[in-house]
């Protein structure tokens, strides 16, 4: 009997180590209290994110870094401290939160649509998610508990530039599938649109796609129970694909074609199921978070388009510098 025991004690033990390890691979962010500005990426991460022109991106990224902004703090619902960088270029122009993707940092997920954006008219908070940089937190949640969090920042903006300033929420990756999730909650009344490039449908989609793509599918309920035992979140919770049956907001999709990430179906599929005011646009040749990139003058016409029609910018509004 005894030998029985200590037998299965081992293997206790070895499932115990098996979900904390896969919990550490996909949930947890060791805490990171990285000074602002944002440290820059180097040429070998340059590299492995595929972009061909490393001068340009990096001179995006630096332009982002070096931007004169103020360091602004909101409190989580669940008594986190979220940290953003706030570029007020303009009084009285209209706002996007930015938010960007899985494990990346603000300023490079952003790189060339951060200038864009700006060149349209608006001033810019640019978040640092949950668990991110300056941001507080260990385990990121895949839209779950962040969707949240951009409510926060919403009221925010709300709150210190008044409800007659149109807010824009303006996703990337996991940062695109937040605000899709956060277009169903209450937000505030001034926030006009959500634009959302190569977002995914739901925190357990993404994962299960991953999880056969790299051939562990297998895995699949082992990450859904080390998320739930270790960070307390379910994955297979409602994500972007529920709450665009719900948002009454107008929503911008773009995916690049070429997405070995986040499938373009995906989109695809948020377009379907989506009964607001919807556009959808995907970019041949595109790889992941590299629309803007491979189709700038393209992605920022149609983004000005979409933003004059629903009123958030006027119509022929002059750049801005």
């Amino acid at each position: 009997m005894l030998p029985f025991l200590i037998a299965l004690g081992a293997l206790a033990l070895l499932f115990f180590i098996l979900l904390l390890t896969l919990y550490l691979l996909v949930f947890f962010v060791k805490p990171c209290r990285t000074t602002f500005p944002l440290v820059m990426p180097d040429k070998a991460l340059i590299r492995r994110m595929a972009d061909k022109n490393i001068d340009r991106t990096l001179g995006y990224v630096r332009e982002i870094t070096e931007l004169e902004h103020e360091k602004v703090f909101i409190r989580s619902f669940d008594g986190l401290r979220l940290a953003a960088r706030l570029y007020e270029f303009q009084s009285g122009a209209p706002f996007a939160i930015l938010c960007h993707g899985y494990r990346g940092t603000p300023a490079a997920d952003f790189r060339g649509i951060f200038q864009a954006v700006r060149r349209l008219g608006f001033n810019i908070l640019l978040i640092s998610e949950r668990a991110h940089w300056e941001s507080e937190g260990s385990t990121i949640c895949f839209g779950i508990r962040e969707k949240l969090d951009i409510l926060g920042w919403a009221r925010f903006v709300s709150e210190r530039y008044g409800e007659e300033t149109p807010i824009m929420l303006y996703g990337v990756s996991m940062g695109a599938a937040s605000v899709l999730s956060a277009s169903a909650l209450e937000l505030p009344k001034n926030v006009r649109c959500v634009v959302a490039d190569c977002g995914f449908t739901s925190p357990a989609a993404i994962i299960k796609k991953c999880a056969k793509q790299l051939r562990l599918g297998w895995a699949y309920p082992l990450v859904a129970l080390a998320g739930r035992l270790f960070g307390r979140i379910g994955i297979r919770a409602k994500g972007a694909l529920d709450a665009v049956k719900e948002t009454r907001l107008p929503i911008l999709l773009m995916h690049g074609e070429e997405d070995d990430f986040v499938p373009c179906s995906m989109s695809r599929e948020l377009f379907e199921a989506c009964r607001s005011e919807k556009e959808l646009y995907t970019f041949p040749i595109s790889r992941h978070l590299h629309s803007y990139l491979l189709h700038e003058e393209e992605y920022e016409a149609l983004l000005r388009a979409f933003l004059e029609k629903h009123a958030v910018l006027p119509v022929g509004e002059n750049d801005a510098r």
